[in-house]
């Protein structure tokens, strides 16, 4: 999981989408999620976001949320809601029309439904997602950049000229994006800590509490002495110190 702030690190399919929609004339990504954020959704969700997601969700980018479903506030619903198909060892964290763009630009049904999942023991860098239409698994996984590129270039393929000036453009471009440079910001915030507590016993002398529990109406401690090792003692037979 993501548990700290660095740079996000992109495959090389994520870097052609990119690349393709600075040709296209993309506006000026952003550039940054907070890592709090993002650990939150892992935790809950049971498995790693890869790097690439979150390189769209960090993006801003509006044609590559139409052409992903990605939201950040949607993963964890779509992992609940869209499951039918979903392998096992498998989460759904997008769900998108087979034609989002004709569905947005043209308010023209979509299609079927497509569902973008990942491994539940996947690693950040992993860049395969499992694609689940209509409840039924394709035969073969792809990468959410080539996913997404297809979309885009479906629609833009409405004007063949226009496309075919895109990726003129493209095939200009640096194979490094040097203007985007997504990234997790931020910190976990910590679990707030209890002073330690420390009791005194007439035999076994001074000790850190370790644990506290009542059973049967009394108290019981669990007592790590300094030289008498681990005791559970009723609480009454201790005083603070």
């Amino acid at each position: 999981m993501h548990d700290q702030a660095g740079p996000l690190h992109l495959s090389p399919s994520m870097l052609e989408l990119l690349r393709l929609r600075r040709a296209q004339g993309a506006a000026p990504f952003a550039a940054t999620l907070d890592v709090a954020a993002v650990h939150a959704i892992e935790a809950e969700l049971g498995a790693t976001l890869p790097d690439d997601a979150l390189v769209v969700l960090a993006s801003g980018d509006a044609d590559l949320a139409c052409a992903t479903g990605l939201t950040l506030d949607a993963i964890l619903d779509c992992a609940e809601d869209w499951s039918e198909g979903v392998p096992d060892d498998h989460v759904a964290i997008a769900s998108v029309y087979e034609d989002p763009f004709a569905e947005r630009e043209q308010g023209a049904h979509g299609g079927a439904y497509e569902v973008i999942a990942v491994a539940r023991g996947g690693t950040r860098s992993a860049a395969q997602v499992r694609i689940v239409r209509d409840g039924v698994p394709d035969g073969e996984d792809t990468t959410l950049g080539a996913f997404a590129r297809e979309k885009i270039a479906a629609w833009c393929g409405l004007d063949s000229a226009a496309w075919m000036g895109t990726l003129q453009r493209e095939a200009t471009l640096p194979l490094a994006d040097e203007a985007f440079r997504p990234a997790l910001v931020g910190a976990l915030t910590a679990a707030p800590t209890e002073p330690a507590r420390f009791v005194v016993h007439p035999k076994f002398g001074r000790g850190r509490v370790v644990e506290a529990r009542t059973e049967n109406g009394e108290t019981k401690l669990v007592v790590e002495f300094e030289s008498a090792g681990r005791k559970t003692l009723l609480a009454r037979f201790v005083v603070e110190g």
